[in-house]
């Protein structure tokens, strides 16, 4: 989970997450950030790769949206209304890793981000 809070300083917290006897972890633990900063990479782990599809979701002003999804590895889409490698950028190197790469950054960014698996989309 990554905690976006946007004074002109964007500071990013992850958590480690349990479901059904997985690990999903996300990192950096603390990230720091400033609005106009280049980018930041956030990185998603698990530990079983029966959990083909990955998503990443951003939670803002009580409302969750999904940014971008991988139904395997190598591959990823984007959610409207979002913009494919204009802000966002999913990588999956493996079936169990996962990377969002946001580009640019704004204020309108302050988020939290969710990194989450699945066994279906």
């Amino acid at each position: 989970m990554i905690l976006y809070r946007c004074f002109n300083v964007l500071r990013l917290f992850f958590f480690t997450d349990f479901c059904d006897g997985i690990t999903v972890q996300q990192s950096p633990v603390l990230s720091v950030c400033r609005e106009g900063d280049a980018s930041v990479t956030l990185q998603c782990y698990h530990d079983d790769s029966s959990y083909y599809y990955m998503f990443w979701y951003r939670q803002r002003d009580n409302n969750m949206e999904m940014l971008t999804y991988s139904l395997g590895q190598g591959l990823w889409e984007i959610q409207p209304p979002f913009e494919k490698d204009v802000h966002y950028t999913m990588s999956r190197p493996e079936l169990t890793r996962s990377t969002l790469e946001i580009k640019n950054l704004e204020v309108g960014d302050g988020a939290v981000y969710y990194c989450a698996s699945s066994t279906a989309p």
